[in-house]
């Protein structure tokens, strides 16, 4: 009888069924037949013989999941001569992690930041997690404000709706109400349950720059940049002699905006990995709307030297093929329809 050598957790990321190890107890068994589904769909159907030790391997797996899941939830299935062996609930995690799912799950949100993350009060944070039941789940708050008084200390909650699986859940602490009137917010932490994230805010004096994008395990998670964004425009110029006179018959413009950092702190180095690996972001542009980007480059490098300055920059363009944006001139034109015509 064919059975399946390697252990499934019930929630599991893709690198731990990178390998599934198949045996069989019937000294007779030469083969066994496998079906692999993930979602409604089967990713694998297939025959293999068992080898001289009686056992046989389907190797990178990993790969595979990625593939099928689209970086969503999926309920996965395996079954050997038509019989279910395994049944799993497989999270999206494009990395080896060092925790499984059930523990990281349980203790970590879905975020590979480490200790605290900088962010600006005009920064929209986003927190994702897993519920294995749906439910109301309350992410409780401890900001500390500061004020010509001194600081103090305020305790918060924000209440979210939850379902069964991943949830997320985004707030900007611009929105929120100081407990005095001149406090200033200086760092919070949010936690639930076993979990907890730290932030501090950095005052800066130009508006940084936020990009949101999908991380390692496939929700929405934001970086604040707070050094200079720098704009390149270097048109494509394709020209041909017409009439005599050389002519751009076409050109192509594509501006690219570079931002940098300024200096992280250790424990968000894994989001700039996460950053620059991503295959989808958006710049958050709360004049316009969030714009879908695509990275084109970055400048991000480490040493192991005792003392490093952590800082990089990443460069985008516009993901439409209509590159330019236009914003509409609002409050502060000299000669909009408010122009005082008196002495006309």
């Amino acid at each position: 009888m064919s059975r399946l050598i390697t252990t499934i957790n019930a929630i599991a990321f893709p690198w731990e069924v990178d390998t599934l190890a198949i045996g069989t107890t019937a000294s007779g068994e030469r083969s066994v037949s496998v079906d692999l589904l993930c979602g409604e769909v089967s990713i694998l159907s297939t025959a293999l013989s068992f080898g001289g030790d009686g056992t046989v391997s389907l190797e990178d797996m990993a790969s595979l999941f990625e593939a099928y899941s689209d970086n969503a939830v999926k309920d996965c299935v395996l079954k050997l001569n038509g019989v279910t062996v395994a049944s799993w609930v497989l999270i999206p995690c494009r990395l080896s992690t060092t925790d499984s799912a059930q523990i990281w799950c349980s203790q970590s949100f879905l975020t590979v930041v480490r200790g605290e993350r900088v962010t600006h009060v005009s920064s929209r944070e986003y927190l994702s997690w897993w519920q294995s039941a749906a439910g109301s789940a309350t992410l409780a708050v401890t900001a500390i404000w500061a004020s010509s008084s001194g600081v103090q200390s305020e305790n918060r909650t924000m209440s979210v709706d939850a379902r069964q699986g991943i949830n997320t859940h985004s707030w900007n602490v611009s929105e929120w109400t100081p407990p005095a009137a001149g406090a200033v917010l200086v760092r919070y932490t949010v936690t639930l349950g076993n979990r907890a994230q730290h932030y501090c805010l950095r005052d800066v004096e130009i508006t940084p720059t936020v990009l949101c994008f999908l991380n390692s395990f496939g929700v929405y998670e934001s970086m604040t940049f707070f050094g200079m964004v720098e704009r390149d425009t270097k048109p494509t110029r394709t020209s041909a002699v017409i009439g005599g006179k050389t002519r751009n018959y076409e050109v192509e413009s594509i501006p690219t905006w570079k931002a940098s950092t300024g200096e992280l702190p250790e424990g968000m180095s894994g989001l700039m990995d996460d950053v620059v690996r991503a295959r989808r972001l958006w710049l958050m542009d709360g004049a316009i709307g969030d714009v879908e980007v695509t990275v084109t480059d970055n400048d991000w490098k480490r040493t192991n030297a005792s003392v490093e300055s952590l800082s990089g920059t990443v460069t985008w363009r516009m993901a439409s093929r209509r590159q330019l944006r236009a914003r509409t001139v609002q409050d502060g034109r000299i000669f909009d329809e408010t122009f005082d015509e008196t002495f006309n």
